[in-house]
């Protein structure tokens, strides 16, 4: 095996073995925020959507907006908008940015 192939396996195997290091660092965060231990920052991806609290008091004037579509008859509350949704996350996104 020539010392360039030797390198370019060397470097394919510990980024496999860095990737799975990570995912199995993600896994452990999530269980950790799942007992309580730990709490979701920012950096932390989740798919789910921010609480009614959170929405008051970090955007109140799009929760004012917001409220008005919520259904609280469903078992978990819904909002039923009709779209209104993906224009609500679109002037998020045009806020942030």
């Amino acid at each position: 095996m020539e010392p360039k192939e030797k390198l370019f396996r060397e470097l394919i195997t510990l980024d496999k073995e860095i990737k799975e290091r990570e995912t199995r660092i993600e896994k452990l965060k999530a269980r950790a925020v799942k007992l309580g231990w730990a709490e979701i920052g920012d950096d932390y991806d989740s798919l789910r959507a921010p609480s009614k609290d959170w929405w008051k008091e970090h955007q109140p004037n799009l929760f004012q907006e917001m409220i008005k579509y919520y259904d609280p008859v469903t078992v978990k509350g819904r909002f039923k908008d009709g779209g209104y949704k993906n224009k609500l996350a679109k002037a998020i996104a045009a806020e942030i940015a």
